[in-house]
């Protein structure tokens, strides 16, 4: 191997590891909700690159004290995703009302679960629904949730754990 193949194949841009902030917005907190287990999934790959990742679930988040935490976590966190449910074409009105106050200057990745299939929404070049959560890299529609078969599901929990490996 020549010296300068070396150096390009050893050099990693990121001088410390990853840290990620996973948001779930779920409004209920309940472990057994999808929304919870995608966020699992997605803290499971970032921690399969070497980074560190925390989960804060909206549905947990208690009392103005705990929102202005819960908004500093947002705002000063390096990278940070979001899981929700759609509700009336939109984020719950937690999780938008948690984004507005914490002002992001951007979010990695976003996962959208639906009761409809998601179809119209991954083939739209405009999401509105995303439009409160400011400049997002990535979308990941999922729908028909309540309809998804065990196998199904965890088809979507592998996806979604290699989302922190895709570009």
């Amino acid at each position: 191997m020549r010296l300068l193949d070396f150096a390009f194949s050893s050099f990693s841009p990121r001088l410390s590891p990853r840290s990620v902030l996973i948001v779930n917005g779920h409004p209920d907190p309940r472990p057994e909700r999808f929304c919870a287990a995608v966020a699992e999934a997605y803290r499971n790959g970032v921690r399969n690159t070497g980074g560190k990742a925390e989960v804060l679930s909206i549905g947990a988040v208690k009392g103005e004290s705990g929102w202005t935490d819960a908004a500093d976590r947002v705002r000063d966190s390096t990278e940070f995703m979001v899981v929700f449910p759609l509700w009336l074409d939109g984020p719950p009105p937690l999780l938008a009302n948690l984004v507005a106050q914490a002002a992001p200057q951007r979010c990695h990745d976003a996962v959208v679960t639906m009761a409809l299939p998601a179809f119209a929404h991954r083939s739209s070049a405009v999401h509105p629904e995303l439009v409160p959560l400011g400049e997002i890299r990535r979308a990941t529609f999922i729908g028909s949730v309540e309809a998804l078969s065990l196998k199904q599901r965890k088809e979507w929990l592998a996806k979604i754990e290699k989302l922190p490996l895709a570009p």
